[in-house]
C-alpha cells in the first residue's frame, strides 16, 4: 500500500466505481420505466409492472448522485494533494539550496517512490556541502601555502633594498629555495587539477614491479641508513608483471617511503614489501613511528591535510603528497588505504591490477 502506483491505482478504482454506481442507478431506474417486455416479466414474477418513482425520491436520488459526486472530487483532491505534498517540498529545498543555503534537507516519508526520491536528494545534499567546506578550506589552505614563501621573499627582498642584508649568494640562495617550494605547490596543485577533471597523462602498460620495487628500496636504503631508520625490503622478487604506468608506480613509492622515513624516529625500522593478491599486486609500507589517531585516518589522503598540526610546510611538506599518491594509484585502477594505532606505527598500502595475458 505504500506504493506510489498503488494509491494512484486505487484512487483511479474509488472514482471509476462511484461513477459506476451513479450511471448503473439511473440505467437501471429508467430502463425498468421505459421497457414494456421488461415490465411484463416482472408482473408475471409477480412484481408490478412498472417501477414508479415519486418526486421525493427522485429528489433523494438526484441529492445522493450529488453527495457521490461531491465525496468523489473531495477523495480525489485529497489524494492528489498527498501524493504531490512531499514533491512540492522537494522541489521548494531544491531551489533553496540552488540559492547556497546548503542546509536545505527534506522530510523522508510518504510512498515508497517519494521516500527514495528524498533520501537521495539528502544524500546529494550532504555530499555536496562537504564538498563546498572542502572547497573552502581548499582555497584557504592554498592562499596559506603562498602567503608563507611570498611573505619571507618579500621581507628578504626588502631588507636587501634597505641594506639590512648583504647582497650575497646565501641571501640568494634563501630566496632561490623559496622560489622552489613554490614551484613545487603549484606543480602539485596542477596534478591534482588533472586528477579531478580525470586528465592525468598515463602511460598504461605491462610494467615489471620487481625492477621498479627493487630500484625504491635501493635509493631509499641511504637516507634511511643517515637517519638511522632500519630498512627492510620483503618479497620484493618473482612478482607478476602488473598493468601501470612506471613512472607513477615509481613516484607512489618515493612518497609512501618518505612519508614513513619523515615519521620514524631513530632506532626504528621501515619495511617495504609485496605480494600477488588474486588479480592484483599488494604493495605496502610500514614504519615503527607514532602512529595516527583514529579520528585522523579518514581525513589522511585530503589535501593540505596534516595529522601533526605542530608541523610546518618546511617539515611537514605541502601537505599534497598522500593526496596526490591516492591520486595516482586509483588513475591506474589501483585502490590505497593505510591502518595504523596511536603509538605502534602505520601501514600504508596500494594495489595495482595485473597485467592480462
Amino acid at each position: 500500500m505504500n506504493r506510489l502506483w498503488v494509491r494512484l491505482s486505487l484512487a483511479f478504482v474509488v472514482v471509476v466505481l462511484l461513477s459506476l454506481c451513479s450511471i448503473a442507478v439511473i440505467g437501471v431506474t429508467a430502463y425498468i420505466q421505459r421497457d414494456a417486455g421488461l415490465a411484463q416479466a416482472a408482473q408475471a414474477l409477480g412484481f408490478p409492472a412498472r417501477i414508479q418513482i415519486n418526486e421525493p425520491y427522485q429528489v433523494i436520488l438526484a441529492a445522493s448522485l450529488v453527495v457521490i459526486a461531491i465525496l468523489a472530487i473531495a477523495l480525489g483532491t485529497l489524494m492528489s494533494r498527498s501524493f504531490t505534498a512531499p514533491l512540492n517540498q522537494l522541489a521548494a529545498a531544491a531551489k533553496r539550496y540552488a540559492a547556497r543555503d546548503w542546509s536545505q534537507r527534506v522530510p523522508v516519508r510518504g510512498a515508497q517512490e517519494i521516500v527514495e526520491v528524498s533520501t537521495a536528494f539528502n544524500q546529494m545534499a550532504d555530499e555536496l556541502e562537504k564538498q563546498e567546506t572542502l572547497r573552502r578550506n581548499l582555497m584557504a589552505d592554498i592562499a596559506h601555502e603562498l602567503r608563507t614563501p611570498l611573505t619571507v621573499m618579500q621581507g628578504n627582498l626588502r631588507a636587501m633594498l634597505d641594506e639590512m642584508y648583504p647582497l650575497d649568494r646565501a641571501e640568494i640562495a634563501t630566496l632561490y629555495d623559496e622560489t622552489r617550494l613554490l614551484a613545487r605547490l603549484v606543480d602539485d596543485l596542477r596534478e591534482l587539477a588533472l586528477a579531478d577533471a580525470g586528465k592525468l597523462p598515463l602511460k598504461l602498460e605491462a610494467v615489471n614491479p620487481n625492477e621498479i620495487l627493487n630500484t625504491a628500496a635501493a635509493n631509499f636504503a641511504i637516507p634511511a641508513d643517515a637517519q638511522d631508520v632500519r630498512f627492510e625490503p620483503l618479497g620484493l622478487i618473482n612478482l607478476p608483471p602488473v598493468h601501470a604506468d612506471a613512472d607513477r608506480f615509481a613516484q607512489v613509492l618515493r612518497n609512501l617511503l618518505a612519508n614513513a622515513l619523515q615519521h620514524t624516529p631513530a632506532g626504528g625500522a621501515i619495511t617495504l614489501g609485496a605480494a600477488r593478491q588474486n588479480s592484483a599486486l599488494g604493495v605496502f609500507v610500514r614504519d615503527t613511528g607514532a602512529g595516527i589517531e583514529a579520528r585522523d585516518l579518514p581525513q589522511v589522503f585530503d589535501r593540505f591535510y596534516r595529522a601533526d598540526k605542530s608541523r610546518t610546510r618546511a617539515t611537514g611538506g605541502t601537505g599534497l603528497g598522500l593526496a596526490i599518491t591516492k591520486a595516482w594509484v586509483e588513475a591506474m585502477g589501483g585502490k590505497i588505504g593505510v591502518e595504523s594505532q596511536e603509538g605502534q606505527g602505520s601501514t600504508f598500502w596500494f594495489t595495482l591490477p595485473l597485467e592480462k595475458n
